[in-house]
Parts: C-alpha cells; structure tokens; sequence
C-alpha cells in the first residue's frame, strides 16, 4: 500500500483500477470513476469477457490474499487506487464487501445462526471442525462395533440409560463411567452387532438360555472352588490375563519362580503356559460345562446370526460369563471401544467441549446482532417473491446444551399449505434465482451493518458482482429498489457489475446514472474500458436512425441489414404476405439450383417494402444484391469490430445462418437429398445432411442452430441475449463456417 495508512480527510473519491494476468484477464485499466459526482459506478461486460475476474481481485484485496494467473501461471499484478490510496497485489483493504456471483454469502446448512459473515464464518469454521471429530469418532465406533453411524448415538444413549443429546453432553457422561473402567482384551474384534441384533435379541432373553447362563455360573463357581489351580476370583480370563502381563515384562528372565497351591514349581513362560493350558481344557471340558455349552450352541443354531454369535463363543467361551448380565456386557463393549479409538478419549472429550465453548461464544455475540437480523429478515420477508418466508426460531445445536435462535424457513403453495423445513431439504426446492434470493438475505445483513459503520463519516466500498443474474423480474427490480435505497447513503460507493444488458439498463435509469462504463476486448485478449452511449433505445439510435444516412456507405448497409429482423416481425402482425417475403431474405432459397445461382433478391425489394408499410421514405436507387450485401458487410465487421454495437453482432448472425446454409444446401443437392421445408429451415436441413457430414462439421452447425435462430428472431424490445453475447463468439462462428466452405471448394459466390 502507498502513500500511508487510510486517512478519510483530505482524500479525493476516485477509483483507479489497473490489473494484469488476473484470473484470466490479461490487461485492463479503468481510470478516474468519480464518486464525488456519484457515489455508484456502473460496468457491464458482454458474458465470457469479464466474468468474475474483477470482482475476484477486489475479494482478494478484502482479505489480503495474493491474485494469480490459474492457468497460464504469469506474473499477476495490480493498483487500486481508492480515495488517493494505492494498494497492490498483496495489501489489504477491509473495507471492501464483495457479493454477488464470486462471493456468496450463503453458508452451508448448518449455519443458520443471526451473526455477520464473520461470526457465520467463524462459526461454520468451528462446525466444521467438530463435525470432522464427530463423524471420525461415529466411523470407529462402527468399524468397531458394527452398528451404522446414524444409529450409534441412539444405541450409547440406551445403553447407559442418558437421555438422547448431542456428542458434548454424550461423551461427558460416558466419561463418568470411563475414568473407573480397566480394559480388557476379552473384547478386541468382539461386535457389538454379533452379540445384539434383532435375531439374537429373541435368544439372549429367552428363558432356555438364560437358564443355561445360571447353569454356567453355578457349575464354573463349583469348579473354581474345587480347583487346586483356579479359584472364582482367579479364574480362567484371569489367568489368561496373567500370562501376558508375565511375558511383557519378563518375569522368568530374572530368575523368578512361581510355587502354585500344590506345591508345584514353574521356573518358565512354556512351563507356565503349558499349566494354563491344561487347567483350561480341564476347566472347558469339565463333565458339568461341557453339556450346558452343547446347550447353549444348540439353541444358537436357529438362523444364521445367532450362528455367528455361536462362532463368537466356541473361539472365546470366556465371554460367556458375561451374558448373565446383558446391560453391564453393553458397557463394556462400549467403553472398550472408547478405549480404542484413533486418539485417547481424552482427545475427543477435551476437543468438543473446546468447541462447544465456541459455538455458545459466537451465540453470545450473535444475539448482540438480533435487532439487525429481524429488521433484514421483515426486509427480505417484503420484498422478494420467493415460496418461502424466514423466520427466527429456538433450535438446539450439536455442540450446545440449551437451544438458540436461528433461522428457519417456512415453505409454501399457492393453496396456502405450509410447512417448516431445512435449509439443506428447501434448497433441493428452489431454482437457481430463488436460492441466489436467499443468498441476497446474507448480503443485505452486511450492508445494513456497513451503513451503520459508515455511520461516523468514514466511507466504504461495495462491489456487486452479477446480482442479477437468474432473477425473475419481479425479484430483479426489488435488488434494484434495494441498490438505489443504499445510494442514498453517500458514505458508500458502489461498484456495479454485470453481464445482462437489460439490468445495466434498469440500474441506469432507476440509479440517474449518466456515465456508465463497458467492458470489451481488443487485441491479445487484452480489455477496454469505455463509456456506453445510446443505451435508453438501441434500436432507434443504432438501427433506425442510420436508415436515411448515405445510402452508397457500408454504415447504411450494415444498418439496414440488421434491421431485416425487427421489421419482419413487426410484418407478423400487420401483413402476412411482406413478412413471408421479407422471411426470405433471411434464408437460402430450397429450389434444387445451386445455393446462390438463382438468388435475386434485391436490396430495393426490402426498402420498397419498409417505405411501403412504415413510410420511413429510405432515399435508395441502387441493384444491390441482398446476399452480397449481407455477406460484404460480415467481411467487413470481420476486419473492423465493435463489441458493443447491436448491429455488428445481427449481421454477423444473419450471415453466419445464411453461409451454414448455403453449406448444407450444396451437401443435400449433392447427395441428392430432399431440400423442400415450410419451416425451420436451417434445422431441418441440417438434420437430413447428419449422415453426410463429419462430426467436427456436426459440432458446428449444432451451434449455428443454437446460436443464430435466438438473435435472429428478436424485435425492438427483445434484443438484450444479443448484446450480453460477446461478438467474438460470432466472429469465431463466422470464420468456421467460411472455412468449412472453402473446404469443400464449393462454388458459391456472393
């Protein structure tokens, strides 16, 4: 930044801009847009010529990010100067909101809360973080357990009897059970859903195997207490247990010896575990076991998962001593996968209530805000036409104990049925304008906190990129309501830019806006800026107003060519006869003659024709053939273009259709297929010639069908698609078409 901090005295409110090898625009300089004379500047842009680039640039100097060339990788530079202060590439300049098409300010559906961008940032940052822990820790829990994600917070609250909440209140409980819990290997790849499903569930409780657990009990304390080896507290998990803990820490290699109860010595891990060995078969083959595990597998042989829960108990017949207590194995398994998650439970503990705290942080600041957010929200709620209304409502929320106010939103139809729904489900609803309605709610709550900042006198920078675009027109003029209310406000500039000819339009009459600005390219891809003129009424100014202008100069040709289209659907309505003719000029003829040789069509015949039925008295006495005309003209825009002007890009369509088809004609005669059609020409041609032509060939007259058919067919107040299509686009058409025609060495001559 130059020139030293931001001093609001003694500054001149002007915006320089000079930018290359940005996002795709490789230069372009906009100087001295005035905000002293009006503090709202307006920019369109032809679509494909601009796109998002600038508005880019200026969400980077918002946040102190870099600008880059993604593609071509060069070295991205740029000044804004700004009410005498020059930034580049790099610096920082916070008071600057940027909404629109680069930047929505729509969150994700977990943020509904009333908070500016920054506590709604800050807030989905820390939402997003948690839920990342949340679903890492549910992904274990089933991988260990078996049970599907959504169903684990429903299974742990069950199990240890909690009432049903969020993973916070969740994991502090089961901490309460945790800190006494000694872990046990008996459980590694034991699955919960093994043990307790729908199918087990009927057998665990049933009276026979319950019975048979008794049984157990009493028959194992027998043999324990009669045992010279076990005993009913060291039994034969425990001394599994043992022998681990023996070999891990090396007992027999200092030269330690265990005397059992009979006298018995063991000097060694084999000699020790040779014992347990023998102890255990004794125990698991013991006459008064053997017949109740006969019992117990019998029972266990009904349908396939009990039949897993079967294979379960003969590898690990130790877990049977827990099944005379079904709630207490729950908790075990649970807390034995607690034990062996990805981190320490205390990782998972100590991060969500972390976060917690956060969250009920950012709803303290939040609620500062809730005034603000129900003004915004009536505002939206009265002015945009969308199939729902907002409304502000308590909702619990994953991280928090006690619910807070969010929004909410309330479907309905036009039977007046309604119904509260989410934002995630609404959104699968809405078109395309109406979530960029929604998006606008989010943007309206930042400008209405801008102007209470700028409140003091300071000023502040808005940049509203394409907001336009996908509205109806009903919810189009309500942002433009909108954009004057906040011109009202002089301690705001703002930096309007669009690609739809019709809004600039609206904007510039609603806004007094008398110096508007447009974007379009010149050589190398570079970008001019310019003022737009003529822009109240292009049809008059660019087209009707030239008709009476030398008639021997190409501007009266080009003028009267573009000019073909308006008037021809004007005769739609007032002469069948002159509009079918007038049709004409607009396509080759289908006789089964070479495409030009039997063309005369006059220029003459088309003026006498506007003399006769509009009494426009066009002084014209020249034998000018139409076509030749029409194509003379296209070569000439070739060579010499504007991208704003209307009548550059008519031409430029009508020619292109009328060379496809000139193309399409010389293949049909060739192959000898039909050309006779009453309607949509061109498309029909192009049909029946697909099995003739290439598929390159194919891919370009597809576009010619979808390109010049739109801008062809418009009238005097319909024209807005043509201008918004940049004439690169129709140059680029145009030399295809010519190409492919020369190609083919087809004799046609204009």
């Amino acid at each position: 930044m130059k020139d030293g901090e931001f001093n609001e005295s003694d500054t001149i409110n002007n915006l320089d801009i000079g930018i290359k090898n940005c996002y795709g625009i490789t230069s372009l300089r906009i100087d001295k847009i005035q905000f002293d004379k009006n503090n709202v500047a307006l920019i369109y842009a032809s679509n494909g010529v601009m796109k998002t680039s600038l508005a880019k640039v200026f969400e980077d100097l918002r946040i102190g990010n870099k600008s880059e060339d993604r593609i071509f990788k060069k070295e991205s530079k740029f000044t804004i100067k700004y009410r005498n202060i020059e930034y580049e590439n790099g610096d920082k300049f916070d008071r600057i909101f940027v909404f629109g098409g680069i930047n929505s300010v729509f969150p994700d559906s977990t943020s509904k809360i009333l908070g500016n961008f920054v506590l709604r940032s800050e807030y989905n940052d820390i939402m997003s973080k948690s839920s990342d822990i949340i679903k890492g820790l549910e992904k274990k829990l089933s991988d260990l357990s078996g049970l599907k994600e959504k169903q684990i917070t429903t299974t742990i609250c069950n199990d240890f009897k909690l009432k049903l909440s969020e993973w916070p209140n969740i994991i502090s409980d089961i901490n309460k059970f945790y800190q006494n819990y000694v872990d046990s290997d008996i459980f590694d790849n034991v699955e919960y859903t093994i043990i307790f499903n729908d199918k087990t569930n009927k057998f665990l409780n049933d009276d026979e195997f319950k019975s048979n657990i008794l049984s157990y009990e009493e028959k194992s304390s027998e043999f324990f207490n009669n045992s010279s080896f076990f005993s009913l507290k060291f039994d034969d998990y425990a001394a599994s247990e043992l022998s681990k803990a023996m070999k891990n820490n090396n007992l027999f290699d200092a030269d330690h010896k265990i005397i059992l109860k009979n006298g018995e010595k063991i000097t060694n891990l084999n000699q020790w575990t040779e014992t347990i060995k023998k102890q255990k078969e004794d125990f698991y083959d013991s006459p008064d076991l053997k017949p109740i595990y006969e019992s117990i597998y019998k029972l266990l042989n009904a349908n396939v998962e009990t039949k897993k829960l079967k294979s379960l108990l003969i590898g690990k017949k130790e877990l049977i001593s827990y099944f005379h207590d079904l709630d207490e194995l729950k908790k075990k398994l649970w807390l034995h996968y607690f034990n062996n998650l990805d981190f320490d439970f205390s990782y998972y503990l100590n991060k969500l209530n972390e976060y917690a705290f956060e969250i009920d942080r950012i709803f303290e600041k939040a609620s500062e805000q809730s005034d603000r957010w129900k003004n915004v929200i009536n505002l939206f709620n009265d002015r945009f036409r969308v199939p729902f209304k907002i409304v502000v409502e308590n909702q619990s929320n994953i991280l928090l104990k006690d619910e807070r106010p969010v929004i909410h939103f309330e479907y309905y139809n036009s039977h007046e049925d309604r119904e509260n729904i989410e934002d995630g489900v609404l959104q699968n609803y809405l078109s395309t304008g109406e979530k960029r309605a929604l998006n606008l709610l989010y943007a309206i709550f930042e400008i209405e906190n801008i102007r209470d900042l700028v409140s003091d006198g300071s000023k502040y920078l808005i940049v509203a990129d394409d907001i336009a675009d996908s509205f109806d027109y009903r919810n189009k003029y309500s942002i433009v309501e909108y954009l004057r209310d906040i011109s009202e406000d002089k301690n705001i500039n703002m930096l309007i830019m669009t690609h739809n000819f019709d809004f600039y339009r609206t904007v510039e009459r609603t806004l007094n806006i008398e110096d508007g600005m447009i974007v379009s390219k010149k050589q190398h891809d570079d970008l001019k800026c310019s003022v737009l003129k003529n822009t109240k009424n292009k049809f008059e100014n660019e087209i009707k107003n030239n008709l009476n202008s030398d008639s021997s100069k190409p501007l009266f040709k080009k003028c009267i060519v573009a000019s073909i289209p308006f008037y021809r659907n004007i005769l739609s309505y007032v002469d069948k006869s002159a509009y079918n003719k007038v049709t004409t000029y607009l396509h080759i003829t289908h006789d089964k003659k070479s495409a030009i040789d039997n063309i005369n069509f006059k220029l003459k015949n088309y003026v006498d024709i506007l003399n006769d039925k509009f009494k426009l008295n066009i002084e014209y006495k020249g034998n000018d053939n139409l076509i030749e005309i029409i194509i003379k003209s296209a070569d000439t825009i070739k060579n010499n273009h504007d991208d704003e002007s209307l009548v550059d890009k008519l031409v430029m369509s009508i020619a292109i259709r009328l060379k496809a088809e000139c193309f399409l004609k010389e293949i049909l005669i060739k192959n000898d297929i039909d050309l006779s059609t009453n309607i949509n020409q061109t498309f029909v041609w192009f049909k029946r010639s697909i099995k003739c032509i290439k598929p390159e060939e194919k891919m370009m007259l597809d576009e010619v069908n979808i390109v010049t058919p739109e801008y062809i067919h418009l009238n005097s107040f319909m024209y807005e698609p043509l201008i918004d299509m940049s004439i690169y686009n129709l140059l680029d058409l145009y030399e295809k078409i010519s190409s492919l025609i020369k190609k083919y060495d087809f004799k046609v001559k204009y």
